[in-house]
């Protein structure tokens, strides 16, 4: 499976003033997103079935980053499984 990489920057906008926020996303060769990495040292990655292609898993967690290497760092905030029918 090939991965494609891209990297954005998000503009928030807050009512006291302007932030800049980064986020780094992963996507599948689909066009799907498979990993969201976010300024909070949070990342959410997801797994999609492969016959369907409908989203199976989702999973948010703490992460270190290392270039573009992202692992988790401690405990996982959410978990969620997607029953395919």
């Amino acid at each position: 499976m090939k991965f494609m990489k891209c990297y954005s920057k998000k503009l928030v906008s807050n009512s006291k003033e302007s932030e800049k926020k980064n986020i780094i996303a992963y996507f599948n060769a689909k066009g799907d997103v498979i990993m969201t990495a976010y300024d909070n040292n949070c990342m959410t990655r997801q797994l999609y079935d492969n016959r369907t292609f409908l989203l199976k898993r989702t999973r948010t967690s703490p992460y270190i980053q290392t270039g573009w290497t992202f692992a988790d760092n401690a405990g996982v905030k959410e978990d969620k499984s997607f029953l395919l029918t």
